[in-house]
């Protein structure tokens, strides 16, 4: 099982960017990307929205946790 929490993690941490600048983008607050980043699980929509964010596939977004 995915632990997609994990994958905005090592996401963010690849691409430099913090969860006050994330929280930004998303015109949402710093507690909301908490949440993002301790989720176990998510809406499909919500997970596509985030790999498109970091400029990575499906695929790439959902294994970067594995790393």
């Amino acid at each position: 099982m995915v632990n997609i929490g994990k994958c905005v993690r090592v996401a963010q941490e690849m691409r430099g960017i913090s969860s006050k600048q994330m929280a930004a983008d998303f015109k949402t607050t710093k507690q909301q990307v908490w949440r993002w980043r301790n989720a176990d699980d998510m809406k499909l929509s919500k997970i596509e929205e985030l790999a498109e964010y970091f400029k990575m596939t499906l695929y790439q977004f959902l294994t970067v946790g594995d790393m």
